[in-house]
């Protein structure tokens, strides 16, 4: 049986913080670019503008640390994740490309793990206390829209889903920033040998 509730103390405001949130990681971006600040800062921007939000004590965001199990279950949701997009990006593609709608295969923003506590802590316990399904689907399904890369929605949604379950199954934030890190780190490191040659 699945935790639901994998923290132990409710967060303080949590409405404002999950606005913080998304003002420095959504309209934050736009008012630099307008300001002239240069598009390679931009992330950073909203990551220290994010940050305040995401501070609490460690019980109150879900976060411990890790255990050896932590790693072995990350690795194999990573191949999971893997699996499952490989299957069903290219029928995503067919559907994009039957409706003409255009996207790009390569995505534009990303979201910073500060996010984790966005989705994973506070909106994810809004959505469950409507049922179980509408907690892990529907953060996951935001998660995957808050990309704003339509190529990569079905793979996002997989994505959010491991990283929710993860987080439940564990009941440790860290394990699922463990498993976004290391997906992460796959697509830069895919995306600077795409480049190099």
């Amino acid at each position: 049986m699945i935790d639901l509730r994998p923290w132990s103390e409710d967060l303080e405001h949590p409405v404002l913080r999950m606005m913080w949130i998304f003002a420095a990681l959504l309209l934050l971006p736009s008012l630099a670019l307008a300001l002239g600040v240069s598009q390679s800062f931009i992330p950073l921007v909203g990551t220290l503008c994010a940050l305040p939000a995401c501070v609490g004590k460690n019980t109150e965001l879900g976060i411990k640390p890790l255990e050896l199990k932590d790693f072995f279950i990350v690795i194999g949701a990573y191949c999971l994740i893997i699996l499952f997009s490989a299957i069903i990006t290219p029928g995503w593609q067919k559907i994009l490309d039957g409706m003409q709608i255009p996207y790009s295969e390569k995505q534009d923003e990303i979201i910073d793990l500060l996010g984790k506590v966005l989705f994973r802590r506070i909106i994810y316990s809004y959505l469950v206390k409507v049922n179980q399904f509408a907690g892990i689907f529907g953060t996951s399904l935001l998660f995957s829209i808050a990309h704003f890369f339509v190529f990569g929605i079905p793979a996002l949604l997989i994505m959010g889903l491991m990283f929710q379950l993860i987080y439940l199954c564990r009941k440790n934030l860290s394990a699922a920033m463990l498993l976004h890190g290391l997906v992460n780190t796959m697509v830069f490191l895919m995306n600077f040998c795409n480049a190099e040659i």
